[in-house]
């Protein structure tokens, strides 16, 4: 009688343990990377063709193939 007590409590123990491992799978959220930090992308530096400053090669003002830093220096 006393080892049919000790076998029903295991199976249950059993059953208890495998139903609280899928139910506690479920419940996480799913495993993922964090994001990678975005770095700006490098940009190619080029010079004012009058002042000789460095800036950006999106941020000058474009004439005749020259770069220039500000409208000013653009005009002779």
């Amino acid at each position: 009688m006393f080892g049919k007590i000790l076998l029903v409590m295991g199976l249950v123990a059993v059953a208890l343990f495998m139903l609280r491992s899928v139910l506690g799978k479920s419940k996480k959220p799913p495993a993922s990377k964090p994001p990678e930090p975005t770095q700006p992308s490098a940009q190619r530096l080029v010079h004012c063709d009058r002042c000789g400053a460095h800036l950006a090669e999106s941020e000058a003002i474009w004439k005749a193939g020259r770069a220039y830093c500000c409208p000013e220096h653009v005009e002779p």
